[in-house]
């Protein structure tokens, strides 16, 4: 009795301020002799056991089509937003381990993208995009 009472005053925040409260921590609590936890999973009838024993075969069926029925949902998720997060998570662990070598690998990447003949292009023209405008009303 007073096990629970220590786990409902803990779960519930109440009786904080009896000075006659027993503190009990939760590890004590479920160890001790009082609970009865150890004995309901593990004690089973022998009908039980014959039960769970004679039923398990048709578990491992029930699980397949369980999985079977659920894979049209798995459509819905998208392969390549999971490989790709996973990419994220990937990368962001790297930067974490070495901030330096990551940006500076990272910044060379760039910079051979850059280096190619259409991506220079696209971005001199980008750049480039104000400066026409406002030649063209001028021009005007």
């Amino acid at each position: 009795e007073e096990a629970m009472s220590a786990v409902e005053r803990s779960l519930t925040g109440r009786g904080e301020d009896d000075p006659n409260q027993v503190d009990l921590s939760m590890a004590q609590v479920i160890g001790s002799d009082t609970g009865s936890f150890a004995e309901s999973v593990f004690d089973f009838t022998i009908m039980e056991k014959v039960l769970i024993g004679v039923s398990s075969p048709l578990w491992i069926p029930a699980a397949a089509l369980g999985a079977l029925l659920s894979a049209p949902a798995m459509f819905f998720v998208s392969p390549k937003g999971i490989f790709k997060k996973l990419g994220e998570m990937k990368a962001k662990r790297k930067f974490n381990e070495d901030k330096l070598e990551f940006m500076r690998k990272q910044g060379l990447k760039v910079l051979a993208k850059f280096k190619e003949r259409d991506s220079l292009r696209a971005y001199v023209v980008q750049q480039m995009k104000p400066s026409y405008f406002f030649l063209n009303s001028c021009e005007q």
